[in-house]
C-alpha cells in the first residue's frame, strides 16, 4: 500500500509540475505576442461623408507618433483580417 501511495504523490508532483511548465510558457507566448499586435477597438463609418468606404479605426494604441498623423506611409502599418 505504501508503494502506491508512493507512485501517487511521485505522478502528481510530475503533472504539477508539466502544468506550471504549461502555464509559464503560455504566459510567455502571449507577452511575446502583445508587443507586436495591436487590439482594433472600434470600426465605424467616418461621419459626415456620402462614401461607403471611409472607415476610422480606433486601436489599442498608436501606431505613428504625432507628428505623422496625416501623412501616407510608405508601408503597410498593418493588414486587417477576419478573425
Amino acid at each position: 500500500m505504501l508503494g502506491i501511495n508512493r507512485r501517487f504523490w511521485i505522478l502528481a508532483a510530475v503533472l504539477v509540475a508539466v502544468n506550471a511548465a504549461g502555464v509559464v510558457w503560455i504566459h510567455y507566448d502571449l507577452k511575446r505576442a502583445s508587443e507586436h499586435m495591436v487590439r482594433l477597438l472600434a470600426a465605424t463609418l467616418e461621419p459626415n461623408t456620402a462614401a461607403a468606404d471611409r472607415l476610422s479605426f480606433v486601436f489599442d494604441r498608436s501606431l505613428v507618433p504625432e507628428t505623422a498623423v496625416g501623412q501616407t506611409e510608405p508601408v503597410e502599418l498593418f493588414r486587417l483580417q477576419p478573425a
